[in-house]
């Protein structure tokens, strides 16, 4: 049809046809058609996702998800059909406006304009806005390019019409500047009206459907009338779940990527839950599991344990007590998922679940294994016989396991290694969960105070190296004893230290919080070295390690600046990494030198309490623009100025991490003080308050 049209038309324009009120008649109708073409796609796309909807209202009312498979598209409608009617559409608007000058003059071609964008906003785009005060407060809030282009064009068609030398009427057939705007702005008009008005019921739809699919305790089932009654029922329980979260949850608890999730005071039917909802995700698959030391730990593997197994899931129970990289190890050696119940470093108020999905390697006859004998007991012999027998020649250590599950494997580990650990330089070793005891109330040795005990202890003993391990063994901080000084090791000078003591080439991955160390990885003579940063998460650490890996490079090491740092074969171990520090340090460790090669000063991460993201992206708009100006800025992850800070907004708590380097790290803060101040003062305050207090430990505590 659109064919027959065109060749119509072209063939009365050859033949110098004068009467253009067929040709005007033929534009109207396959502009006719083309709409109605349009809002047949749009209706046949509509009622495919009906379809699907329905579908799985059946499926889940009949309680029988798993059958459930989403049927492909054998025609990607809204991406090729709808493309071709608008193009239609936007082809004879433009020919419309060309062919009707001939008949009309301009008032009569601007009042059918604004009839047809009347009736449009009347008929399909009032119930929408509801009301032009909301119309326009999306006007408001588009982007200043969207005016200027307007204002533009406005001009610009102003000065066209009203130019002596062209006439005030041109004919538009000689000026072809109004038909191209035309076409242009007719697919621009359709691209925004399938966004605000059909892409929004698209997206409900899907999210409606995904909270059914994944109802596993058939919350909205079992209360068919309560929910289903009403008209408005997809509304009404998208509400529901938005104000239960538990779309956020299924999206953070997915078991094809590493998950970890956490929690304040979780009770054991909730966890329960939980494990129900693991079982469906993992499909049932048999998983290693464990727990930390926690008070209420052994408590809540049970219930998850039992809801997993209550939804026909297998589960090989290592029992509590148990570190996050001996519940990994296990996974990747007997080739199943493995899912850890840990809140890590946080107060005894938390819990949460880690899960690692399942390896893509299979192990040879390793699931077999995991069945005979007592589970708990060959777990920890598989763990423990993993570290390979050294001999550090009877090193002497102090260790704090931070009540933790690591004093229930390190005795063991050592011995293998030839490592002495005396009875009184065991500090916190009984796995009781107590928290109590430390200045921060948590299980975490990164926070300076909390390392009190341990430097005590080496100060007045025999120990050459100190260690204190975190609640499930993924973090650790080395004490170095150097005469009568007994300082921590942070990880930019671990990483510089690594650096000095790796004689192959190789890439150290970095995130924002060591870019000091950077320079100290690259000036190791002879070595050749390079560094890969990263975005801060465990996930994106791993991934790039992968990467790296999958291309054929030399990975040595990745470090966070929270003190987790992987092995090449991306594992982060708090004990295996310790151990090869302990090997660095039998070849002599030049603290010094490893200082001189970082060059410049740096604080340790500093956390600040900030609770107004509008107010922090105000201050973050405010530093870019200013730093910008003479110096690299990347705003990838954070807020990283080179040679002068970093900044990042934590995504779990209301915190922001800061690091200070440079020449002179005070002065580095005090011009970044100065922009926050006006902007957030509790910010700028609290920010100066914590600076002075971290300034005093890093020079009595750290080297």
């Amino acid at each position: 049809m659109v064919a027959a049209i065109l060749v119509f038309i072209g063939q009365a324009e050859f033949g110098k046809q004068t009467n253009y009120g067929p040709i005007l008649l033929l534009v109207l109708f396959g502009l006719i058609l083309s709409v109605i073409g349009f809002l047949i796609v749009v209706a046949t796309v509509l009622g495919y996702d009906h379809y699907i909807t329905d579908i799985v209202m059946i499926v889940y009312h009949w309680d029988k998800m798993e059958f459930y498979k989403h049927p492909g598209k054998p025609v990607r409608f809204s991406a090729v059909h709808r493309w071709f009617y608008e193009l239609a559409t936007a082809l004879f608007v433009a020919l419309f406006i060309y062919y009707a000058n001939h008949k009309f003059n301009w008032p009569v071609i601007a009042f059918i304009v604004f009839v047809f964008i009347e009736l449009l906003y009347q008929l399909r785009l009032k119930k929408y806005f509801r009301n032009r005060w909301y119309f326009t407060g999306i006007l408001r809030n588009l982007p200043p390019m969207a005016y200027e282009i307007t204002f533009a064009i406005l001009i610009t068609s102003l000065l066209y019409c009203m130019s002596p030398e062209l006439g005030s009427f041109t004919p538009f057939h000689e000026y072809m500047f109004w038909p191209i705007l035309a076409f242009f702005a007719t697919l621009a008009f359709f691209g925004v009206l399938c966004r605000l008005r059909w892409k929004k019921y698209f997206q409900e739809r899907w999210r409606f459907t995904g909270i059914l699919k994944n109802d596993f305790e058939g919350r909205y089932r079992n209360q068919w009338d309560k929910w289903f009654k009403n008209p408005k029922f997809r509304e009404k329980i998208t509400g529901d779940a938005k104000k239960r979260k538990v779309r956020d949850f299924i999206k953070a608890f997915s078991p094809d990527s590493l998950t970890d999730v956490r929690w304040q005071n979780v009770s054991s039917d909730e966890m329960c839950e939980l494990g129900k909802m693991a079982a469906n995700l993992l499909r049932g698959k048999k998983i290693v599991l464990g727990a930390d030391s926690r008070k209420n730990s052994h408590e809540m593997l049970r219930a998850f344990k039992k809801g997993y197994e209550k939804n026909k899931g297998k589960v090989a129970d290592c029992g509590n007590h148990c570190t996050t990289p001996m519940i990994e190890y296990l996974g990747r050696k007997y080739a199943l998922p493995a899912v850890m119940i840990t809140a890590s470093h946080l107060d005894e108020t938390w819990q949460g679940i880690k899960i690692t999905p399942e390896p893509e390697k299979k192990a040879e006859d390793e699931r077999e294994k995991v069945k005979a004998g007592n589970r708990r007991k060959k777990a920890l012999e598989d763990y423990v016989a993993s570290f390979s027998k050294e001999d550090f020649k009877n090193l002497s250590l102090a260790v704090d396991y931070f009540e933790g599950s690591v004093a229930r494997m390190f005795p063991e580990i050592a011995k293998r290694k030839g490592i002495l650990i005396s009875r009184a330089e065991e500090l916190n070793a009984e796995m009781s969960g107590d928290y109590s005891l430390f200045p921060s109330l948590s299980p975490d040795p990164t926070i300076p105070e909390n390392l009190g005990f341990v430097i005590k202890i080496m100060k007045t003993d025999d120990s050459e190296l100190g260690v204190a391990f975190d609640g499930d063994g993924d973090r650790y901080v080395i004490i170095l004893k150097r005469g009568k000084t007994v300082k921590a090791i942070d990880p930019v000078l671990f990483t510089a230290i690594s650096a000095m003591y790796y004689e192959e080439p190789g890439i150290f991955v970095l995130d924002p919080f060591v870019v000091p160390a950077e320079k100290a990885v690259k000036a190791v003579k002879s070595r050749e070295h390079d560094v890969v940063r990263v975005n801060r998460g465990r996930p994106n650490m791993i991934r790039t390690i992968l990467n790296l890996k999958y291309k054929g490079k030399k990975v040595h090491k990745g470090v966070e600046g929270s003190y987790h740092t992987f092995d090449s074969k991306d594992f982060d171990d708090g004990i295996r990494q310790f151990l090869e520090f302990c090997r660095y340090y039998g070849k002599g460790i030049d603290i010094e030198e490893a200082k001189n090669l970082i060059g410049c000063d740096y604080t340790l991460e500093m956390r600040v309490e900030c609770k107004d993201d509008e107010l922090f992206r105000e201050v973050t708009r405010k530093l870019v623009e200013l730093y910008k100006k003479e110096k690299d800025v990347d705003t990838s992850d954070g807020v990283w100025v080179r040679d002068s800070f970093v900044m990042r907004q934590s995504s779990r708590e209301n915190v922001v991490s800061f690091l200070f380097y440079g020449e002179d790290p005070r002065k580095e803060m005090e011009r970044v003080r100065d922009v926050i101040l006006p902007i957030y003062p509790q910010l700028a305050e609290d920010l100066e308050r914590r600076f002075n207090i971290m300034e005093g430990q890093k020079k009595e505590l750290y080297w």
